[in-house]
């Protein structure tokens, strides 16, 4: 009896998994016929794809200029201050180049706007027409997916410079055209100059020039934090140096004043910028007690501190005659010249009556002559525990009058030319 059961229940089980493989076996059926009915329908999509493609390539010329023809012109907005800070920037123009707005702050294609395209601020209120011109920029994932023609995104730039009450400043207000796809279009049709004058190889060039000005910054930077330490030199005057200098020797190259001495001439500019700021390093030589003295000077005093621009021109010294030692380092000591000069010879004077050397007239270098009215500004609208702090007008009054004394005439020239840039500097 219990063995009749056994074989009852053992065909119960059977029974159940063979019902259960029955009804996976009609689901399947089920799927297969609607699987091939699924491919059926593809089949019949994909073969009038094919069709419907073949059309296309024959007439692919054809097609091909009326989209262009039917292609929306899109305009993204960049408002960008003199000072070569971005303002704003459309959000769809940075999604364009495939950029964060930090990103696009930091890379070269600024320095390559105000070098190359963007028109100096006027001497007087009004604005200036920006005239349209082509910019490319290089898209980040050409050659990962093979969804762009060729490595650039092309835009037509055009606006105005004008005086922004809600800036305080002069403003660059810019409007890009993407023109990308005439530009490729043209790229098969003829030899496109703008490629090769930016080929792939200019860009890692660019980078690379990108990557050294970087570590020239952060260089200064490092140092201008030690001179903070010691000093009562203020990180705002070691801005400010920064600013009216820059501003000052692009008026100069604007005017052509600078000899770059073989080098080339933006690169010399911006050293002059970036160094200028080192032009009291020879101050760390020179004894605290002297440096925070809240009131004037002894002539003993005044001597030791006059030492400063010997002690500082001797820093640099020291780095280029290591760097001269060896080869590889030999583009470097252009570079250093300038802070070189600038340190020993800002305290010279146009008629000779300077120190520490006597220099005078065109003796004086033009980056030393540069800084030396750059700081004697500052110095006058800063507040000084000796001294009080004077009106931008009385500045620049006082910096005319030593004008052929002081002073290069020319550079004074081209000091007051930039004044309604000054009256933004921060005091």
């Amino acid at each position: 009896m219990s063995t009749e059961k056994s074989y009852r229940e053992k065909y119960l089980t059977l029974h159940k998994e063979y019902l259960r493989l029955r009804q996976k076996h009609m689901l399947l059926i089920r799927q297969y016929t609607t699987s091939r009915k699924l491919f059926g329908q593809l089949l019949g999509n994909y073969n009038a794809i094919r069709k419907r493609y073949m059309i296309i390539q024959k007439h692919a010329g054809e097609a091909v200029r009326r989209y262009f023809d039917q292609v929306a012109k899109d305009h993204y907005e960049l408002i960008l201050g003199s000072d070569r800070r971005v303002l704003f920037v459309s959000e769809a123009f940075l999604a364009k180049i495939e950029m964060e707005k930090t990103e696009f702050e930091d890379s070269f294609y600024i320095d390559v706007l105000f070098d190359r395209y963007l028109p100096h601020a006027p001497d007087k209120a009004g604005s200036v027409q920006v005239e349209p011109f082509r910019f490319p920029v290089m898209l980040q994932n050409y050659g990962e997916e093979a969804i762009h023609v060729h490595p650039y995104q092309y835009f037509s730039v055009s606006g105005d410079l004008s005086y922004s009450k809600k800036y305080q400043e002069w403003v660059y207000r810019l409007k890009a055209e993407d023109v990308s796809a005439s530009v490729e279009l043209e790229y098969f049709q003829k030899t496109d100059k703008l490629i090769t004058s930016l080929s792939l190889a200019n860009n890692q060039l660019l980078v690379a020039n990108k990557n050294v000005e970087m570590h020239k910054i952060i260089v200064m930077l490092l140092t201008c934090s030690l001179i903070e330490e010691y000093s009562r030199e203020t990180s705002q005057h070691i801005e400010r140096m920064r600013r009216i200098s820059e501003l000052l020797a692009n008026e100069c190259k604007q005017r052509g004043m600078i000899n770059a001495n073989g080098r080339d001439l933006n690169e010399y500019v911006k050293d002059i910028q970036y160094t200028s700021v080192l032009h009291d390093i020879g101050k760390m030589g020179v004894p605290r007690t002297i440096l925070s003295k809240p009131a004037r000077l002894t002539p003993e005093e005044y001597e030791v501190v006059k030492e400063h621009t010997v002690r500082g021109a001797g820093y640099i010294r020291r780095i280029i005659d290591h760097l001269s030692a060896s080869p590889g380092y030999s583009s470097y000591l252009g570079f250093l010249d300038i802070p070189y000069a600038i340190c020993l010879s800002h305290h010279e004077r146009w008629d000779g009556k300077g120190y520490p050397l006597g220099k005078k007239a065109e003796e004086i270098p033009m980056p030393a002559r540069i800084v030396a009215v750059a700081d004697t500004y500052d110095a006058i609208r800063g507040h000084r525990s000796y001294d009080v702090s004077r009106t931008h007008l009385q500045a620049m009054d006082i910096i005319e009058s030593e004008s052929g004394k002081q002073f290069d005439p020319a550079v004074v020239n081209a000091f007051m030319a930039i004044e309604p840039l000054l009256v933004d500097i921060h005091y």
